[in-house]
């Protein structure tokens, strides 16, 4: 078995939809090969640029760097990929931040207001960033970080 080949049947393996991280697969194909981690990194940069542009797999797309998802057709267009799974994946899980504001207020019950954003305290965001733009939420850093 290639690494292609191996590669190949983890991403099939992945539900449609959710985020595919190229550090977990580096990481299996590391164990499974008996591969140091940087060579097991480099090969699946490799292979994952193989099978891109082969269109091996016709359904995975390329979200942003180390992260690729598998996508079905609907009558409305391509499905995108699980954004909730990549907040939580980022930012809350596990234990790197919790969600505040409105959104938790309203999710327990405790205000019949509707929020109009997500927000999520967490150490995890960068240069005080307020806004991941590609994800959709805001994150205002918390205790390890000073106030912007």
């Amino acid at each position: 078995m290639t690494y292609t080949d191996y590669i190949r049947e983890l991403l099939l393996q992945k539900p449609i939809g959710m985020p595919i991280y190229t550090k977990i697969i580096a990481a299996s194909l590391a164990e499974k090969f008996n591969l140091k981690d940087k060579d097991a990194v480099a090969a699946t940069a490799v292979t994952m640029k193989r099978i891109m542009d082969s269109k091996v797999i016709p359904e995975l797309r390329f979200y942003q760097k180390g992260i690729y998802f598998r996508t079905v057709t609907t009558p409305f267009g391509e499905r995108g990929i699980n954004k909730e799974s990549l907040i939580a994946d980022k930012y809350l899980l596990p234990d790197k931040g919790y969600e505040t504001g409105f959104a938790l207020l309203h999710d327990i019950g405790l205000a019949t207001q509707m929020p109009k954003e997500r927000v999520i305290a967490t150490n995890m965001a960068k240069d005080c960033t307020r806004m991941d733009k590609k994800i959709g939420s805001n994150n205002p850093s918390s205790k390890s970080r000073d106030y912007c």
